[in-house]
């Protein structure tokens, strides 16, 4: 099992802080993030345009100790006005098999300092999977609770980029054989959207978070900082002539 499980028994420029943080990120490489799903990184919907994104993503942990969980999965976002919802679905790898990971989230925009690119918006969701081998399956529940920014709109010749950054607190319930255990904690993220080609484009993101350790009824579930990297490709379709 990677380090979330349970164990039984035991303003310089925008664009330049957001690229300089997923560098930094990227060389680190650790340990897996729990967000709103595993091994993937909890995207902002600052970044996303109005209208329907559907996207494919990947995302991976790293740490050298323990095998190389990584998720390979779908999302999807709908935004309109100051309200987005979103779903994602995926198949998480951790050395115990691929095991389906579920997540819904909602969006509101609180403020706009920066203008239509630049909201500051307030995102909640939950996250779902069940993972592990018969004998030690565990059940993984996961609410952020999420204050993110856009940071403005850039044009690198004719790409448009949109970095955002974003702070959480998350709560997690684990359920493993007759444990039931409640895990908080608090994380950081940055990333950016990158329009291509017409409706298509590139997101990538990189996350850090920070856990406490808890331990219940002769059950672990490890703590400590974990970081995790994602990267995926979108399409953005506007519905009855949404505009920005």
């Amino acid at each position: 099992m990677d380090a979330s499980a349970v164990v039984p028994g035991h303003f310089h420029s925008p664009l330049k802080v957001v690229l300089s943080t997923i560098a930094g990120f990227w060389l680190l490489g650790a340990t897996p993030l729990e967000g709103q799903l595993q091994s993937v990184p909890t995207y902002s919907f600052s970044a996303w345009l109005p209208g329907l994104t559907i996207g494919a993503e990947y995302g991976r942990d790293f740490k050298s100790a323990e095998a190389l969980a990584h998720h390979v999965g779908l999302r999807g976002y709908y935004r309109i006005g100051r309200f987005g919802v979103g779903g994602a679905a995926g198949f998480r790898s951790a050395g115990t098999g691929s095991h389906l990971q579920l997540g819904g989230s909602g969006a509101v925009r609180l403020w706009s300092p920066l203008g239509e690119r630049g909201a500051l918006t307030l995102e909640t969701g939950i996250g779902y999977l069940e993972s592990g081998t018969a004998a030690q399956a565990a059940t993984y529940l996961s609410v952020p609770v999420v204050l993110s920014l856009g940071l403005g709109e850039f044009a690198v010749g004719d790409r448009k980029l949109r970095p955002w950054v974003a702070a959480r607190v998350q709560a997690s319930r684990v359920k493993f054989a007759r444990a039931l255990l409640n895990q908080y904690g608090m994380g950081a993220s940055a990333g950016m959207a990158v329009d291509l080609v017409g409706p298509a484009g590139l997101h990538l993101a990189a996350d850090v978070s920070r856990r406490g350790e808890r331990r219940l009824q002769g059950a672990v579930l490890f703590g400590g900082t974990r970081f995790t990297l994602g990267v995926g490709v979108y399409g953005n379709f506007r519905l009855g002539g949404q505009g920005g």
